[in-house]
């Protein structure tokens, strides 16, 4: 297979549609993850253009957490997609290797806001799962595969026809029944693949696909274990049945997990998850029925396995909380923290994240996504009330807390750009610092300022690297600055300067080909002369010898005819000795052809005595006949003395002793020595001995 432009390396993974390699985009010399379409969908059209529809997708979505694409197009029967290639595996693999909270929440964020953004730019994604989400080297969280994605806007809906789009493991309810769906399917998909993160396997699974789309749309929302309860309300809206009861956009998602406090895996949740938690609100009792199945459900639960988890569903005797959804306005109250089970209301400033890593430019369409009245966002009922406000006695304090903490990371980051901290080590660099600061003052500029140095840092090391022709790391800087910092004025400036550096490259590699083709023709045309010179420098030298053979000829006439006469005496001699050694060879071939065949009876699965008397006769008689000193006499006498042995063992252990002892004696009358005869003889001997204690009976 060859497509122009790339080299393929080796095939990195194979699904029903596509085969994904490893290549090398020969025009920038970096390796990319090149997704080949299988030639054999071609013959519905509908497989073609849903290909090349995801590479437009994509290329529409610049997000930090969307794969990249580099290149499409066709070539002959093969459709392709050139896409960033990513180093660091597959969300699949680390979940069975196991994930920290940390972890799973950062990579959730991430997706979430991956999610967000595809979203707001009118996409569906429809097959959310851990195989479709890639990690960099640097450990970000990338989704990919937008195969079956599909556009829609805020008042169009898609409706499968005829097919369900998806994989059922971690397909929303809506979406296995082929009813209409919107973005609200993808955050469903998004839960399950929490949820998996944190247990090691889905929340529905079965014996069949068929099983798990029921599960989804009748089985209550599996209940955490109790290091993981107070996460419950989230799983609960994260997976409801009901589009309407679920969150309403990755935005909603990012700020709840945001408030999570990982060290002791406590959770402060918004006024909805808290007024059913403890009971001072009123809730509709059809607006959370998952909830509610949940509770009852728990004496029915069973353990649910598949190929890839062996632990059971964990289920508790109620859940911690039900999760239904409030008025915007109550969304934004101070947080209130869960501990040991009790609940107490606390003010306390908005939570940072340390382990998401995204664009400040990305967060911030995230955070305020809700507010803007975004199409992915669901229109949210008007509170009858307004919100309690915080006293200035108690805002004061919080806010100075605050900017103390927006002071000290800022410190921090500086101090990580000092030390060579930009973007790893994941936890602790810079990159995230300056993030934490958006995420609290999107528009601060201390951080806005940090963030267009680190830019530049990435930048002012390409200069170096396209003088040493190092073009792959060249662009992997510049892809680091884009993304660190994309309002970056300097950016198109280095991104001519590396375009023109591999044109001028490309050039003189065509120039120094040409040369090197000029120098090839040239040294082909002077091998040609030298060659022609030589044979005419060879024909003439032949010329020169046939005459002095001329001159020769007639002088020596008499000498020559003596010698020939000499000549043809040796001749004859030598004749007469190769015709003798050739009767040596005859004798020698006949004596070895008769030496196998008298092995082959030697060596049959049915040894019998006819054989081995055969065998015995090609070189007693027929060996010797044609040359009495052939050592293949002895060699294969004792051969035969030997299968006599063997022979008359057998009849021995078959307690045929009549018949074993006429064979031993055959084998002594060759070699009445053979010690392994003379023993048999005496087993047989003492075996007919004792043959009629052992069969007195008969």
């Amino acid at each position: 297979m060859e497509i122009p432009g790339y080299t393929i390396i080796k095939e990195l993974g194979r699904g029903g549609m596509a085969t994904v390699y490893l290549a090398v985009q020969q025009s920038l010399d970096r390796n990319v993850a090149l997704k080949i379409m299988s030639p054999a969908l071609l013959a519905d059209e509908s497989f073609g253009s849903r290909f090349l529809r995801e590479a437009k997708i994509v290329a529409k979505l610049s997000h930090p957490n969307v794969i990249p694409i580099y290149d499409v197009g066709t070539h002959k029967e093969y459709y392709y997609i050139a896409m960033e290639y990513e180093s660091g595996g597959e969300l699949k693999q680390r979940i069975k290797n196991g994930l920290s909270l940390q972890e799973a929440v950062s990579i959730t964020v991430q997706i979430a806001s991956a999610l967000q953004f595809a979203h707001s730019n009118g996409y569906i994604h429809r097959d959310v799962k851990p195989d479709n989400i890639l990690f960099t080297a640097h450990d970000k969280a990338l989704l990919t595969d937008f195969g079956v994605a599909r556009a829609y806007d805020s008042s169009t809906k898609i409706t499968a026809v005829g097919a369900v789009l998806g994989t059922p493991l971690y397909m929303s309810p809506e979406q296995v029944q082929g009813k209409s769906i919107d973005h609200r399917a993808d955050l469903y998909s998004l839960g399950t693949v929490f949820y998996e993160m944190l247990m090691g396997y889905p929340p529905y699974r079965g014996d069949s696909a068929v099983t798990v789309a029921v599960k989804h749309m009748t089985d209550p929302v599996p209940l955490l274990p109790e290091k993981f309860a107070k996460l419950q309300p989230l799983i609960d809206k994260l997976l409801n049945k009901d589009a309407d009861q679920r969150f309403q956009s990755g935005a909603e998602i990012i700020s709840e997990l945001e408030r999570i406090d990982l060290n002791n895996v406590s959770v402060s949740l918004t006024g909805a998850l808290v007024d059913d938690l403890t009971g001072d609100k009123a809730v509709d009792k059809n607006s959370n029925n998952t909830v509610a199945k949940s509770a009852a459900a728990t004496d029915n639960a069973v353990d649910i396995t598949d190929e890839d988890h062996d632990a059971p569903t964990v289920v508790r005797s109620e859940p911690l909380a039900k999760a239904v959804d409030l008025p915007q306005a109550t969304k934004s109250t101070i947080p209130i923290v869960l501990m040991s089970s009790a609940l107490m209301g606390v003010l306390i400033v908005v939570g940072v994240l340390y382990f998401a890593r995204q664009q400040p430019q990305q967060i911030s369409i995230a955070q305020n996504s809700i507010a803007q009245n975004s199409p992915v966002s669901a229109p949210q009922a008007k509170s009858t009330e307004e919100p309690p406000q915080p006293t200035n006695k108690d805002s004061a304090p919080a806010l100075d807390d605050k900017r103390q903490h927006i002071a000290e990371l800022i410190s921090l980051a500086k101090r990580d750009v000092a030390e060579n901290r930009f973007t790893r080590p994941v936890g602790s660099n810079a990159y995230e610092k300056y993030l934490d600061v958006l995420r609290l003052d999107a528009g601060n500029s201390d951080a806005d300022a940090g963030l267009r140095v680190m830019s530049e840092h990435f930048l002012g090391q390409i200069d170096p690297l396209l003088q040493e022709k190092q073009f792959e790391q060249a662009a992997d800087l510049y892809d680091q600055a884009q993304r660190v910092y994309p309002k970056n004025p300097d950016l198109e400036k280095y991104q001519t300067s590396l375009q023109q550096a591999v044109a001028q490259y490309e050039e003189q590699q065509k120039q120094l080909a040409a040369e090197q083709k000029r120098r090839s023709e040239e040294s082909k045309k002077q091998r040609q002369q030298a060659e022609q010179k030589r044979l005419a420098r060879e024909k003439q030298k032949q010329q020169e010898l046939a005459a002095l053979k001329a001159q020769q000829q007639e002088q020596a006439k008499q000498a020559a005819l003596e010698k020939q006469k000499q000549e043809q005496q040796e001749l004859l001699k030598q004749q007469e000795q190769l015709q003798q050694e050739k009767g040596r060879h005859e004798q020698q071939t006949k004596i070895t052809l008769m030496a196998e065949t008298a092995t082959t009876l030697l060596t049959q699965n049915n040894l019998s005595v006819s054989a081995i008397d055969q065998a015995y006769k090609i070189y007693n008689n027929d060996i010797r006949a044609i040359d009495p000193e052939s050592p293949a006499i002895k060699t294969g006498v004792a051969a035969v003395v030997s299968a006599y042995g063997t022979l008359a063992q057998k009849e021995l252990d078959n307690k045929k002793y009549d018949n074993a002892e006429a064979i031993v004696q055959k084998g002594l009358a060759i070699d009445g020595r053979n010690t392994g005869l003379l023993k048999i003889q005496q087993t047989i001997k003492r075996s007919k001995s004792k043959a009629p204690s052992v069969f007195g009976g008969f």
